[in-house]
């Protein structure tokens, strides 16, 4: 019990609180239940500013927006009791079924306009609005009713309700002037509409890539418009047009106008119109670069702190005070020319014979012989940081209490899939660059996929490998770029799995194993239906080849692809009880199997998830009910790296100070089955102009 509610399963989590199926006794009523981290709302003004946009939020009228029934306090814990809608989520419904027939599409995004509108009215942005967030009555239903949900980030005129560090929304509908720090107005709210729209059309959002690559899609690239010259595809893309147009004032001048327009366009398309054929999600065609439009800090804010937490209360900042620390340290030492691909890059074709390849190393596949983020081979963890305006990486080396500086490996700049891994198997990682080409056949057909790995040299000219697929495969393989031991050689071999959470296709697997000095053909080793949020490379069973851990966050569930023999073999997903939107990979107790750490904003703690007998066994290894330690940072603040070589892995943090170009590391040392208070392990400078990230075994950005 919770008051008078009777709780019931949860529908998700963040680092702002949870949201529960719940039935309020008083009225013999199924409500969801949203539940306020108590970390956050032990502050006075926060609870006054939570009362008061929970008071305007009740008052707006629509029937496309969910109902507020009631807000308030229970020994001390702020909650929201709001309508529960049974029929899920619209983006659950791109993903199972894919793209909506046009009309239908058309209905859904009027439905979300006009409730844009009565919120508007009020005074209320949205922020947010996304597939996630919009709410159906029965999915099933030949005239759709949508619900616009989760205005825990809305902004109510100047006050808001917010914890200071990051930028409220989710990138892929983010509009192109938040990008450049512009306070959100009702035309971000019409933008999203249109990136809505698109995603019903076609059944993923409108830009694809890295982060940095969707949000340089909405700043430079061209506005998304659907093949054809039909009067249905022209009615289609005017609205996607004024609706997504870059510059605010070419947009539609308010939802309600934005309403009537897609009304007008629904009374145009015949019924009988069968959804648009679907496609990958398009390239941006701008490419992040570090002159001329820059992103601006509350976009890489934004990357820094993730994306939203599904139906989730998430209460974010938007406009306020950036200096609390979100950014990581600058890279160090000056650029240099970008590496060639002339004739003495080693190529990923198979050598002709197994001599030529080189042996991998002895190993012992029952223990771990290599440090976890061990750069130089000293035996102990290292940092190493990205930014993917800069072409050299800063690297911190460990010396058994602190860190210092050390000479960066050289990569590139624009490089946005930076990552790290041992590819010639000596037990020291390096720091290793991915991109994507396309190579032409003579007849300037398209021939294969090449993907560029560069490796990072500190004395020298970057070594650059290639791997490429057979001739006449082409895919999209522009994020999720990782390096991952499958074949327990001790050579960490090129994986490519690109979560699929947002758009509705197939889950795919592609690899190309390490020879030791170049690459076998990218070949598919899987293709399923799983949904996936979150992929991470680790060996959960300590068999000494790596699996892949796969995340559903909208259900709190955790999955895992088994490799072995060049094929993998999936398990069912397991709800963990904790929060699984991020997470890291470590071997934390030192037993030679990876384990999972999640870092539970909600109830302050660091969770490990270990995997015994084919399921999650959870541990709680630190508790932070006082907030002193600010375990509920997201992601890329974190960082595992096994500072004293012991074989168990540790935590390292990065906390601000008083300095707002310093930031502090901050070390959890693993012991058996918990993490130690935190000790500090020196400092580094802070870039805060650019947006920079730990650098782990997978892509950050």
């Amino acid at each position: 019990m919770f008051g008078r509610f009777e709780v019931g399963r949860r529908l998700g989590a963040g680092g702002m609180g949870a949201v529960y199926v719940a039935t309020d006794t008083r009225f013999d009523r199924l409500v969801a239940l949203k539940v306020m981290s108590e970390d956050l709302a032990g502050g006075i003004e926060f609870r006054k500013r939570f009362r008061r946009e929970a008071d305007v939020l009740a008052r707006l009228d629509s029937p496309h927006v969910t109902a507020i029934y009631e807000h308030g306090e229970d020994d001390g814990t702020l909650w929201i009791a709001t309508q529960l809608v049974r029929g899920g989520e619209l983006g659950n419904l791109l993903r199972l079924r894919g793209p909506l027939p046009p009309r239908k599409a058309v209905r859904v995004c009027g439905q979300v306009a006009e409730a844009l509108r009565a919120s508007h009215s009020a005074g209320v942005l949205h922020r947010d609005v996304k597939p996630s967030n919009v709410l159906l009555r029965d999915p099933d239903a030949a005239n759709l009713h949508a619900y616009l949900c989760d205005f825990g980030i809305a902004d109510t005129s100047n006050d808001r309700l917010t914890a200071a560090g990051g930028l409220a929304g989710t990138w892929q509908y983010l509009a192109p002037e938040r990008g450049g720090g512009a306070p959100a107005t009702p035309a971000t709210d019409i933008y999203a509409v249109g990136c809505l729209l698109w995603a019903c059309l076609t059944g993923h959002p409108p830009y694809s890539g890295s982060g940095v690559e969707i949000l340089v899609g909405h700043l430079e690239g061209d506005i998304r418009q659907l093949p054809g010259d039909g009067p249905e595809q022209a009615g289609l893309n005017e609205v996607l047009r004024r609706a997504m147009a870059k510059d605010p004032a070419d947009r539609y001048s308010s939802a309600a106008d934005l309403r009537d327009a897609l009304a007008r366009l629904e009374a145009e398309l015949p019924a009988s119109m069968p959804p648009l054929r679907p496609s990958a999600p398009s390239e941006p065609t701008a490419r992040p670069r570090r002159r001329g439009r820059m992103i601006g800090a509350a976009v890489l804010a934004l990357l820094l702190v993730g994306g939203g937490i599904g139906a989730a209360w998430a209460l974010r900042d938007d406009d306020g005070d950036r200096s609390d620390g979100s950014a990581s340290p600058s890279a160090s030492g000056s650029p240099s020319a970008s590496p060639s691909d002339g004739g003495t890059s080693p190529s990923a074709e198979p050598s002709a014979s197994a001599s030529a390849k080189p042996a991998p190393p002895v190993r012992d596949p029952s223990t771990k012989q290599a440090v976890t983020f061990d750069l130089n081979g000293d035996g102990r963890g290292d940092l190493a940081f990205h930014d993917a305006f800069d072409a050299t990486p800063a690297v911190m080396m460990a010396n058994g209490g602190g860190f210092f500086a050390a000479p960066a490996p050289v990569l590139r700049k624009g490089l946005t899939m930076v990552v790290r891994g041992d590819l010639d198997g000596d037990g020291a990682e390096e720091i290793v660059g991915v991109e994507k080409g396309s190579e032409y056949s003579a007849d300037g057909t398209k021939g294969n996929t090449t993907m560029t790995v560069t490796v990072g040299s500190a004395s020298g000219t970057p070594q650059v490998l290639k791997a490429r697929s057979a001739m006449g495969v082409q895919s999209d393989w522009s994020g999720g770029a990782m390096l991952a031991d499958l074949d327990g050689d001790g050579r960490d071999d090129l994986v490519l799995a690109t979560a699929n959470a947002e758009y509705a296709e197939s889950f795919d697997v592609w690899a190309a194993i390490s020879t030791g000095d170049g690459f076998e053909r990218l070949k598919r080793l899987y293709s399923g239906p799983e949904v996936v949020s979150h992929v991470e490379p680790a060996d959960v069973d300590g068999d000494g080849d790596d699996d892949l851990v796969l995340a559903d966050e909208s259900e709190g569930s955790l999955a895992v692809l088994e490799s072995g023999g060049g094929t993998f073999t999936p398990t069912d997903f397991e709800q963990t009880l904790t929060t699984v939107d991020e997470f890291m990979i470590g071997d934390f107790n030192g037993d030679g199997a990876d384990d999972v750490l999640t870092l539970d904003g909600v109830d302050s703690k660091a969770v490990v998830l270990q995997r015994k007998r084919g399921a999650w066994d959870a541990q709680v290894w630190l508790t932070d009910k006082s907030g002193a330690f600010g375990v509920g940072w997201s992601q890329p603040r974190a960082a595992i790296s096994d500072v004293n070589g012991d074989g168990k892995d540790d935590l390292v943090q990065f906390a601000g100070t008083t300095d707002p170009q310093s930031r502090t590391i901050r070390v959890f040392v693993a012991s058996r089955k918990k993490f130690a208070p935190p000790v500090d392990w020196g400092s580094y400078t802070c870039g805060c102009e650019d947006y920079t990230a730990p650098i782990a075994p997978r892509e950050n950005m």
